[in-house]
């Protein structure tokens, strides 16, 4: 849909009432995928769609929000958030729309080698990943290539308008071996590297093979990307959300300007980083978005927040909200675990006998507010002379936030497959039960 005739629907909306604040977004997605099982090509899929959201607030902070598939009818949706926003209870914490603050800030969501990606690219490049794993003797059980666009487009009742456009190349592969097996998924902003998405998954399969008993015990814990973001995702994200700081629902609650945790330990959230997965020069109300830095050397600094939370907690900035739909809706953007300074091999060199976790299962079970887990480490290893032992049977139990504390060394690296961005991390001690 041409850009001008969606700004057009969208001043439409927001001109039609007076004495409300009136908030609208369209998006629009496209794309192609392409998912293969065992070799075979399932099915090449094309999607494409649009839908329109209207967020309609009363000045005593009643709110209705009413979506629709079919932008067309943006009047008909505007009169359904109406409606339901005045059914609805009045708050008393509401006081206002963002104010509106411009950016002179370019930031890179992407660059062309992905904005010209094509479907023959997708193509070729999950052939390419069949190929070499068959060079290397595993067998490919699933493989999935997929390019999307996404475009938004925003404006408010107060004056704020923006759009924003973002092309994403994204792949994944599962292989194995002696039912062994190994996973790899990778999103892109950048140039494409599909090779090293089956070089990963190919070498987490054979890195697998016999793997041998350990003794349960406390033991000194490496864990690599995929395992600290399914470890941390949920547990980090309620922790620095400012409203379950404010309801008292988050382990972080009352400790603003403590130190909390290790002092090799910060954590920034940085909305206006090229290339990052989840950045941005406006939130999804229209605010703008600033970097933060929320744990400094182990003290707790800062917290995430939208308008609305701003105004509760009456303290700190807004820039991170995540959507219209609900309020409070709050969520990070690049939540970035700053590196250190040490290499992936110098760490293993520091780490004799550590248990090293590559993936973990069960993330949904762990306790978002206090950080309690007790999860299977289903890719793990020890590390024995600087090499990879793989062992079986393994499950991690303790306290994520006492983890943090425990942190002793910071890799070099970095990966980000979601809103996290981490390097390599290793931990004085967990408890490993064989």
């Amino acid at each position: 849909m041409r850009c001008w005739l969606v700004e057009e629907i969208l001043r439409k909306v927001v001109n039609q009432s007076k004495n409300v604040f009136v908030e609208a977004e369209i998006s629009c997605s496209s794309g192609e995928a392409l998912v293969f099982e065992k070799k075979k090509l399932l099915y090449p899929q094309i999607f494409d769609g649009d839908s329109l959201t209207v967020r309609v607030t009363f000045p005593d902070g009643r709110a209705g929000v009413s979506s629709t598939s079919h932008i067309n009818h943006a009047i008909n949706c505007l009169n359904e958030a109406k409606k339901f926003a005045k059914v609805s209870v009045p708050d008393k914490q509401f006081q206002c729309l963002p104010i509106i603050k411009k950016s002179n800030k370019l930031v890179k969501l992407f660059d062309n080698n992905v904005k010209d990606y094509t479907a023959e690219d997708l193509w070729n490049d999950a052939n390419a990943m069949i190929s070499f794993s068959e060079e290397k003797g595993v067998n490919v059980q699933m493989l999935s290539s997929s390019k999307s666009v996404g475009k938004t487009f925003f404006m408010n009742s107060e004056g704020c308008a923006f759009n924003e456009e973002i092309h994403i190349v994204s792949g994944g592969i599962s292989v194995v071996k002696n039912k062994f097996s190994g996973d790899e998924a990778q999103v892109f902003t950048r140039k494409p590297d599909f090779l090293s998405i089956a070089e990963n998954a190919v070498s987490n399969c054979l890195s697998s093979q016999n793997p041998v008993k350990i003794k349960s015990g406390s033991t000194p814990m490496i864990l690599c990307y995929d395992a600290f973001n399914s470890l941390s995702e949920s547990v980090l994200f309620n922790a620095v959300n400012g409203y379950s700081v404010f309801k008292k629902k988050s382990f972080l609650a009352g400790k603003l300007g403590e130190h909390v945790f290790s002092d090799k330990l910060t954590i920034i959230d940085n909305p206006v980083l090229d290339y990052g997965l989840g950045s941005r020069i406006y939130d999804s109300e229209g605010a703008l978005s600033v970097k933060k830095t929320l744990i400094s050397k182990g003290v707790v600094t800062d917290f995430l927040q939208d308008n609305y939370t701003n105004l509760v907690r009456g303290e700190g900035t807004n820039g991170n909200c995540s959507s219209i739909n609900s309020r409070p809706s709050i969520s990070p953007s690049n939540l970035v675990v700053k590196k250190g300074s040490i290499s992936y091999e110098d760490m293993l060199s520091q780490a004799e006998g550590a248990l090293l976790v590559k993936e973990i299962g069960g993330a949904h079970m762990i306790n978002a507010i206090s950080g309690d887990f007790s999860n299977e480490a289903t890719k793990a290893f020890i590390v024995k002379n600087g090499d990879l032992v793989p062992v079986k049977n393994v499950m991690i139990a303790g306290n994520f936030f006492e983890l943090l504390n425990d942190l002793e060394l910071v890799g070099n690296d970095y990966k980000q497959k979601s809103a996290i961005m981490a390097p390599t991390l290793l931990f004085s001690k967990v408890q490993a039960v064989a």
